[in-house]
């Protein structure tokens, strides 16, 4: 449907053809000294009449290329919500300011998304709001935000706060999202934001844990802070995330069938699974002690100890309490979070099969598995040596 909508192939009624005209560039007769614009007609719904109703092209642009494309891009967008049904008579006008406008559209997204999306979408605002103060632009409307100031505002992400290239693309998506909602609610004509690609990801090192290094650190924590140890094994066994953790419950861990249920309230992917529990980390969890605390307590919650409570700390404090700890403590230079590619790298080795690793890791596919499978080893390993037959 939209390729027809963008080459005007729709086919249009006479009642519809009658109601406006549409779009065309007035380019002063390719005069960069004169104001370019593009002018469409409706029909005033009391008068009969049309009238004039024009987007102006900013008269930085000082190239007729560049207005052209400009005057284009403002055509087509037009055109669409002419075609889809756009009456600017009915449209509420509105005086918010893009700081007004953020927060109508974060507190609709709060209604609407998870916990996990609801965070994310309020730390990249904020950054970007922020970011709007500093430059004295929050008083403005989000029409006249343009591409030249969200230009601005990528490069200061790469260039000032050094963000890596996989957050410039999540924070790039998140704008466009929240000015796709502007566009719809007729706010803007154009969301400047899409005319921007995503970086290409870069390649990120994993580090893992032998043999020697998880047996120091099972000696230390066991005797020094026993729930990070727990924490420990449930990321090398169960591959579980940061934000799991904090939110798994009590209630979550079943000691009968020797498994964990992730809540799709608590997942990143928003789905209900169940992961197994290896003899070690059962026999981890029992020392817990978690039978003497209601059911609904979350198993590691008190920002020091990570003891048992009824509150949910931010998943950043495992990793505080890692670094404390172990890092600091004794010089460990790796993080917490690398036993999970250490669990999945063990895994392999031992001959676990990659659908198996797929249904604990919880990957929406085996191809997503074999992609972080693929980084971790692209050699063959003991089970090969094994299992060969010989010449």
């Amino acid at each position: 449907m939209i390729p027809e909508l963008l080459g005007g192939r729709i086919p249009k009624t006479k009642v519809q053809m009658e109601k406006y005209l549409l779009p065309k560039i007035v380019d002063a007769g390719g005069d960069l000294s004169a104001r370019w614009y593009v002018e469409y007609k409706f029909k005033h719904p009391e008068t009969n009449q049309y009238v004039k109703f024009r987007e102006w092209i900013s008269s930085k642009l000082n190239t007729r290329t560049a207005r052209y494309a400009k005057a284009t891009e403002f055509k087509k967008t037009i055109t669409i919500k002419l075609q889809t049904g756009y009456n600017p008579f009915e449209t509420i006008q509105i005086n918010y300011s893009i700081s007004e406008a953020f927060t109508e559209i974060l507190n609709l997204k709060k209604a609407v998304t998870g916990k996990r999306t609801e965070v994310a979408y309020g730390s990249a605002s904020k950054i970007f709001l922020d970011w709007l103060e500093v430059k004295n632009w929050l008083h403005l409307k989000p029409c006249v935000f343009d591409k030249y100031k969200a230009q601005m505002f990528l490069d200061y992400l790469l260039l000032e706060r050094k963000i890596s290239n996989r957050t410039h693309n999540n924070y790039l998506s998140i704008l466009r999202t929240i000015f796709d909602s502007f566009f719809k609610r007729d706010y803007i004509s154009v969301n400047v934001w899409k005319q921007f690609s995503k970086l290409k990801p870069k390649e990120t090192n994993l580090s893992f844990f032998n043999a020697q290094e998880r047996k120091q650190i099972a000696e230390i924590l066991t005797k020094e802070h026993y729930q990070l140890y727990c924490v420990a094994l449930l990321i090398y066994y169960c591959y579980l995330r940061p934000a799991e953790i904090v939110r798994l419950k009590i209630t979550d861990i079943d000691f009968v069938k020797n498994q964990i249920i992730v809540k799709g309230s608590q997942s990143k992917n928003g789905r209900t699974q169940i992961v197994v529990m290896h003899p070690s980390l059962v026999e981890c969890l029992k020392g817990l002690d978690l039978d003497k605390f209601p059911p609904h307590y979350n198993v590691f919650a008190t920002s020091k100890r990570l003891l048992p409570s009824s509150t949910e700390i931010a998943p950043t404090r495992i990793a505080d309490a890692w670094r404390k700890n172990i890092k600091v403590k004794y010089n460990i230079d790796k993080n917490i979070y690398d036993f999970k590619p250490s669990g999945v790298s063990e895994a392999l080795e031992s001959g676990i099969h990659a659908r198996e690793i797929q249904l604990q890791i919880r990957h929406h596919s085996l191809d997503q598995t074999q992609i972080y499978l693929d980084k971790i080893s692209n050699i063959a390993g003991q089970v090969f040596r094994e299992k060969m037959p010989i010449f």
